[in-house]
């Protein structure tokens, strides 16, 4: 069985961030969907909200017994 390459295809038409270490996409289990971040600038800009010591912070909010 050869391998028989085919015309280039776009996939996307807006950018995506693709700097940094390692891959910023990834692909759903099936493949059939892409995971990508969006590059700053196109609509809105990409945040993160990480919670450190999240479950002292729920501890802290329980009644006390």
């Amino acid at each position: 069985m050869a391998l028989t390459p085919g015309s280039p295809t776009t996939l996307f038409d807006t950018r995506y961030y693709s700097g940094g270490a390692g891959r910023s996409y990834d692909l759903s289990p099936d493949g059939q969907r892409f995971l990508m971040i969006k590059a700053a600038g196109t609509e809105q800009a990409p945040t993160m909200v990480v919670v450190l010591n999240w479950l002292a912070k729920l501890k802290a909010k329980l009644p006390a017994k």
